[in-house]
């Protein structure tokens, strides 16, 4: 909430705080997680993919939204152990 990196170095850290914020712009649009209908998530390395797999897992444990991961070189701020891009349709 107040711009500042939630979990440094800790992916699966990164990834609750993803989703919360994910959910809480999805709120401010009067929709929710239901309406998601894509997930990607850009990884830094693959050593984070469990970690988010996992969390992304617990949230949608059927009939999830459609997901891709993709690893990329270098996030946006280096501390970055992912980001997200997502699609929702309400």
């Amino acid at each position: 909430a107040d711009g500042k990196l939630v979990g440094e170095g800790d992916a699966r850290a990164q990834s609750e705080q993803c989703f919360k914020n994910i959910e809480a712009a999805l709120a401010a649009a009067g929709a929710s997680m239901d309406d998601l209908t894509k997930v990607t998530c850009f990884l830094v390395n693959t050593d984070a993919y469990p970690a988010y797999a996992s969390v992304r897992q617990a949230l949608f444990p059927e009939n999830g939204p459609a997901s891709r991961t993709v690893i990329i070189a270098a996030p946006v701020r280096p501390e970055f152990l992912l980001e997200f891009e997502d699609i929702a349709v309400v």
